[in-house]
């Protein structure tokens, strides 16, 4: 089971968020970059638009192994789903 971090107040370093909140038909997430740019990194391209959450957190995932950046989650107006995986503060 995946494990995932709220984001914190600050970020130091990139980071790629999803951001959850309430869709049309249930949670809904979209992934922002997120911090200060690491400098001489690749530009880390996220999808745009809104997807199911599991498809998100998956896209996310593999983002972050590929550029090294941490994944962190926001979540807005919703509640974590444990479907997900593991929720950290």
């Amino acid at each position: 089971m995946s494990r995932y971090v709220v984001e914190p107040s600050e970020l130091t370093q990139e980071a790629i968020r999803v951001r959850i909140y309430p869709g049309q038909l249930g949670p809904v997430a979209m992934l922002h970059r997120a911090g200060p740019a690491t400098e001489g990194a690749e530009y880390l391209f996220v999808s745009e638009g809104a997807f199911p959450v599991p498809a998100q957190l998956a896209v996310a995932e593999k983002i972050a192994q590929r550029s090294g950046c941490e994944v962190f989650i926001r979540l807005e107006g919703v509640e974590w789903d444990a479907d997900w995986g593991e929720l950290t503060a």
